[in-house]
């Protein structure tokens, strides 16, 4: 197993998606992999996260021009 609890007391909890929900909503939904594996434990890949907000800023920007 990748992950050092002993590290990182953290209690990890794989995410459950409701993309039906989601779409009823009408937002945009961000199926991408954010994550970094880094010295035994998991975290939020800063940025690529960074790079698909900016992505997705452009596009916006482009739609009301």
């Amino acid at each position: 197993e990748y992950m050092n609890s002993n590290k990182f007391d953290e209690y990890l909890v794989q995410v459950v998606h409701d993309f039906k929900a989601l779409q009823e909503e009408e937002v945009n939904i961000i199926s991408n992999d954010f994550l970094q594996l880094v010295n035994g434990g998991a975290f939020h890949d800063g940025d690529a996260i960074a790079l698909e907000i900016m992505g997705i800023s452009a596009q916006h920007e482009r739609r009301e021009v």
